[in-house]
């Protein structure tokens, strides 16, 4: 047992490690707490479908191969267990976010001093952009997050105390096939640290054989070849511009002009003599964005890849490098106003705190879940036999919304509910009312459209959840 004064030592050895660890536990219980304020949208929906209705978990691997199978697969696991609602689904991404938050401050104290860290994973905790997208969301951005930073601490320490460790090469070589079976953008995250690393080989800081973790990391190869034979385009994802390149980096900077503000002198302060180390963070964001913007724009085989969630991985990295740039500033005000530099960290970090709100307040809701309820309060009639629910948003996301809103995991009877573009129009006529939940972006097929409006009269449009009632003439 530690006596009184081995603990305040370890207390003061391990400071950082537990303010970081508070932060962690922080942001956790807030994400926990508040996830039900968060309902599902179309991509969750589709997440349910391919992890909740599957019959065996090698049909959820292979189900979709427009995202590597990890969180899928763990997803697959944890459904089958977990309590019904938001919050408690949602608790892969949350318990990876908020693990990210630890290791981001963890990086941030290795890269520079502990005031880095601290502000790093404070950054990272209070960034709406990554709570929304990563700790609210189910998808794999948590887990692509998560193990893209943990891949980032090994190059850290690898690049920091440059010793050959099989132990360490065999960890960040897991680090970096698991951010690949994350999301396919994890693999482009890692393609970032490989060029440091070549670079720091060929001016010889470290010796040839660290490259070994990239070869070991091979084994995601397999997976590769399926992703490469499934030729589906990604028709839904922009063209990148300019403006898009700006909005983007909002996105990331947690739609907070200050930390995009910070973001820039970050770029400016990589011009100075600085450790290599000290570069990577700025290096990483801004080489990667380059490159998927001119593949989305002048090359774009298949899809354009510029979606602003697919670059949650460099949430981490912005935010230590603007940590970084706080914390040179915060050296020049240190050497005349200690007081001074106190009430900057805490201004920013109070405007940091209120922006957040503000963004998480503004985020626009899907309408599934209380569109589910809205239907189910109509009493009886749901269940006659001549009532039939028509969804314009079919396919994948109509078949989570039916598992997870409408019959609620099987929990209660349920309504008729088909894909608009799946019924044809001339059984329509049998059925004498009609609910179109017409939220998505397909609309109506011309067949069904011309049979509503002319052997149908609109009873009601509830516009705030995007459905419309009508009865047969």
């Amino acid at each position: 047992m530690l006596s009184a004064p081995g603990f305040r030592a370890w207390l003061a050895a391990n400071a950082s490690k537990i303010t970081y660890a508070a932060l962690s536990a922080a942001a956790f219980v807030m994400l926990f707490l508040h996830a039900d304020s968060q309902p599902f949208w179309a991509d969750e929906l589709c997440q349910i479908t391919f992890s909740g209705t599957t019959g065996s978990l090698g049909q959820t691997v292979f189900y979709d191969p427009h995202t590597p199978p990890l969180y899928d697969a763990a997803l697959y696991l944890w459904y089958k267990v977990a309590p019904y609602g938001e919050r408690w689904l949602l608790l892969l991404s949350e318990g990876a976010f908020a693990i990210a938050v630890f290791v981001t401050g963890l990086v941030g104290e290795r890269i520079r001093n502990r005031r880095t860290g601290i502000l790093a994973a404070t950054l990272l905790a209070l960034n709406g952009s990554a709570i929304l997208t990563c700790g609210w969301e189910l998808r794999p951005q948590a887990f692509m997050l998560l193990f893209c930073v943990l891949a980032l601490y090994e190059w850290v320490e690898r690049a920091k105390k440059p010793g050959f460790s099989a132990l360490r090469m065999l960890r960040y070589a897991a680090w970096m096939v698991l951010s690949g079976y994350a999301h396919y953008f994890g693999v482009l995250f890692c393609g970032m640290l490989f060029l440091m690393d070549f670079y720091l080989v060929c001016r010889k800081r470290i010796a040839l054989r660290y490259l070994l973790s990239y070869g070991l990391a091979g084994v995601y190869l397999p997976w590769l070849r399926v992703a490469l034979r499934h030729d589906t385009a990604g028709l839904w994802q922009p063209t990148p511009t300019p403006q898009g390149l700006l909005e983007l980096l909002q996105f990331l900077g947690g739609e907070n002009w200050l930390i995009l503000g910070l973001f820039v002198l970050a770029i400016v302060f990589i011009f100075k003599r600085k450790p290599f180390v000290e570069r990577a963070p700025v290096f990483v964001v801004c080489v990667m964005i380059l490159l998927v913007y001119v593949y989305g724009r002048y090359i774009a085989w298949r899809s354009t890849f510029w979606v602003a969630r697919y670059f949650s991985a460099l949430f981490p990295c912005m935010m230590i490098a603007c940590a970084l740039t706080l914390d040179t500033v915060l050296q020049g005000i240190l050497r005349r106003k200690r007081k001074v530099a106190a009430a900057v960290c805490v201004c920013l970090m109070l405007y940091t705190g209120w922006n957040t709100v503000r963004v998480i307040q503004n985020e626009k809701t899907a309408p599934y879940r209380a569109a589910a309820e809205w239907l189910y309060a109509q009493g009886d009639i749901m269940f006659e036999p001549d009532t039939i629910v028509i969804s314009s948003d079919g396919g994948w996301p109509l078949d989570g919304w039916r598992e997870y809103y409408i019959t609620k995991q099987g929990r209660r009877e349920p309504i008729l509910l088909v894909d608009a573009w799946i019924v044809e129009a001339d059984v329509l006529l049998y059925f004498g009312r009609v609910y179109h939940s017409t939220y998505g972006y397909w609309g109506l097929p011309g067949k069904l459209r011309q049979v509503l409006d002319e052997h149908y009269v609109l009873l009601e449009e509830n516009e705030e959840l995007y459905i419309k009632v009508y009865e047969r003439r």
